[in-house]
């Protein structure tokens, strides 16, 4: 099934859309981490935005019946103190 997440803080910001299965889902960040607006670094500045998204301030669009919970930035192997992936977790509505 398609998922599509937004972010609720930067309107402007593309929605991102992923093809997942029920149950946890890790997916790679595509594009440049400032398009996520994640904690990154520009120069010697650092969290330049740090709002989160799509992790944090996310809201996602799913069909019918199904519920999109645990929006988080992991790493590849699902690690939370990882970076790089996100982790959907994707479950039947009853």
């Amino acid at each position: 099934m398609l998922i599509t997440l937004r972010s609720t803080f930067h309107a402007a910001l593309d929605p991102i859309r992923y093809r997942v299965e029920v149950g946890d889902n890790i997916r790679r960040l595509r594009g440049a981490r400032a398009r996520y607006c994640l904690d990154y670094r520009q120069g010697s500045r650092t969290n330049v935005c740090g709002c989160g998204w799509p992790c944090r301030r996310t809201r996602a669009e799913s069909p019918a019946g199904v519920a999109v919970t645990n929006i988080e930035e992991c790493g590849p192997d699902g690690d939370r103190y990882g970076r790089g992936f996100v982790r959907i977790t994707v479950e039947p509505e009853y």
